[in-house]
């Protein structure tokens, strides 16, 4: 999972608990994500599908993030 690129497949809590920079991101657009019990079985796809957003802006936002700090230990 930790190649240090996220993708759209990937599912929201292992994003945020492998990269805890993005959580920042998530929290920017108010996307309840962060705590929500759903976050371990949605994709950042459906989630942003969800909310409406670009997933080529976010996902951008996303990995420029991981290039801000290193990742944590692999899930």
């Amino acid at each position: 999972m930790n190649n240090g690129v996220i993708n759209l497949s990937m599912y929201v809590a292992d994003i945020m608990g492998t990269w805890p920079q993005t959580v920042k991101i998530f929290l920017k657009y108010r996307m309840i994500c962060v705590g929500c019990q759903l976050s371990e079985f949605d994709t950042l796809k459906d989630v942003l599908l969800n909310y409406g957003y670009s997933p080529d802006k976010i996902l951008a936002e996303l990995n420029a993030a991981l290039r801000d700090n290193t990742p944590s230990l692999e899930r």
